[in-house]
Formats: structure tokens, C-alpha cells, sequence
């Protein structure tokens, strides 16, 4: 899973000043969880811990979704166009690296795009309903969890 927050805090100044959402996807649906509800589903299990002991779950989003949807909503909720710019794996680390991140992040962000590009996330067996039986509602949709701005980052318009 990947968390809903990362491609707008790993690209916020990009969104803000150029206005164009950077991967190397190559078009595979991506499984992108809200981190309202993973917060949601820490705070269950630390006020009743005893039924989630020893237990392991798998937290995940509502279904795949590409990034040339998720471009889609980013301009629809932030009422400006954004062009999405599908590199390959090189080029996207190149790409990260020219915004002046440390080496380590370069690689990081670089890798998740990789495993982005495997597919891994368009079967459907990688999801599951832990999640909602944990916080009892649906997992947050990618367009859901734009609508909550009270919970993302203070202090920034967009994103």
C-alpha cells in the first residue's frame, strides 16, 4: 500500500509552481491507502488492544487506481490542470534528484515507483477488507481523501 499523503508531500512544490504530478507507473493501478483511516485504525487498536494481539493485517485502499486518475482528481479538486508526466525509472530518479532531495530519498521515492510499475496492485487479491473491519466503515477513496483538508497538511492551499 502506498499512502494517499506521499505523491502530495513528495511533490507538493511541483503541483504548486509547475503544475504537473511526475511518475514512472507505466499506467498500472496503484493500491493507495488514506492515512486518516490508517491513523483511524491505530488509535482503535490502541484503545481495545487486546482483540488485534498477535494478529497481522493488511491495510488497504478501496481498489486500484492509476495515476493518470489520480492526475484527474488533483485537477478537479484543485481547480487548476495538472499534466501528468509518466517517466521511466531513470528518468524519474533523475527527475526527483534535480529537485534537490538527499540521495536516500531519491532512491526511496525511485523504488516505490518501481513496485508501482510491477502491477502488483491490479490483482485482486491484494486487498483486503481489514481495514474496515477494523475501523468499521469503507476504506477513504483517493477523491474521499482530498475532500478531508482539515486533515492534511496546515498551512498549504495547494496541495
Amino acid at each position: 500500500s502506498h499512502l494517499m499523503s506521499s505523491p502530495l508531500l513528495s511533490q507538493g512544490d511541483s503541483l504548486r509552481r509547475d503544475h504537473k504530478f511526475v511518475t514512472a507507473s507505466y499506467g498500472m493501478g496503484v493500491n493507495y491507502v488514506s492515512p486518516n483511516d490508517v491513523a483511524d485504525a491505530a488509535v482503535v487498536v490502541l484503545l481495545d488492544q487486546q482483540p488485534y494481539r498477535n494478529k497481522v493485517y493488511n491495510l488497504t485502499g478501496p481498489a486500484p487506481i492509476k495515476d493518470s486518475e489520480v492526475v484527474k482528481l488533483l485537477t478537479k479538486h484543485y481547480g487548476t490542470e495538472i499534466k501528468h508526466v509518466q517517466l521511466g525509472y531513470h528518468e524519474y530518479r533523475k527527475d526527483v534528484k534535480s529537485r534537490g532531495i538527499p540521495e536516500w530519498m531519491a532512491r526511496d521515492a525511485a523504488a516505490m515507483e518501481r513496485m508501482k510499475a510491477t502491477g502488483i496492485d491490479e490483482h485482486k487479491e491484494s486487498y483486503t477488507k481489514d481495514l474496515e473491519r477494523i475501523i468499521g466503515k469503507p476504506a477513504e477513496s483517493f477523491e474521499a481523501y482530498l475532500t478531508h483538508r482539515s486533515c492534511m497538511r496546515p498551512g498549504r492551499q495547494f496541495p
